[in-house]
């Protein structure tokens, strides 16, 4: 208990706050720039499957249009 109580006045008679904790150091690294430039994302190509399907598609909706008359 003396040692905390000493502690406490040496504390105390430097000017500093026993409550706070001591001032943080500023970071002395630098950061690191990103040196990765972003890739251009290329247009989507349809597969053959894709494209069919499409074709597909775009059939049965002209064939339902034919059944309206």
């Amino acid at each position: 208990m003396a040692a905390a109580a000493i502690a406490l006045v040496a504390a105390c008679e430097d000017g500093s706050d026993p409550a706070e904790p001591p001032p943080q150091q500023p970071a002395t690294a630098t950061a690191q720039p990103a040196t990765a430039t972003p890739q251009a994302t290329p247009s989507p190509t349809p597969t053959p499957a894709a494209a069919d399907q499409q074709d597909d598609d775009a059939d049965d909706h002209a064939h339902d249009h034919e059944d309206d008359d």
